[in-house]
């Protein structure tokens, strides 16, 4: 089994990062507004992401769910970088 406490603090700290960045650009209404679609999209596939994650927690995944994350993970990947543009 994973260690719950590590995975959780792991995933907070990535989620810390991306809110700092919005937080940067938080400057006023408009630039919230340029941004706020991409950031929507980027946020469910996060949740999506951590949700299926935390349901295989344990560390002997079969190879299906290790695809299923993987797909996810990369999900989570073109929406940051779609965020970040």
């Amino acid at each position: 089994m994973c260690n719950t406490q590590s995975l959780n603090q792991g995933l907070k700290a990535i989620r810390d990062k991306i809110i700092e960045i919005i937080q940067y650009y938080d400057n006023n209404k408009y630039d919230l507004n340029i941004f706020e679609k991409e950031y929507t999209s980027w946020e469910g596939s996060w949740n999506t992401f951590t949700s299926t994650l935390r349901e295989y927690q344990s560390c002997e995944s079969p190879p299906e769910h290790k695809i299923k994350l993987g797909n996810q993970l990369q999900c989570v990947k073109d929406k940051t970088q779609v965020l970040l543009k």
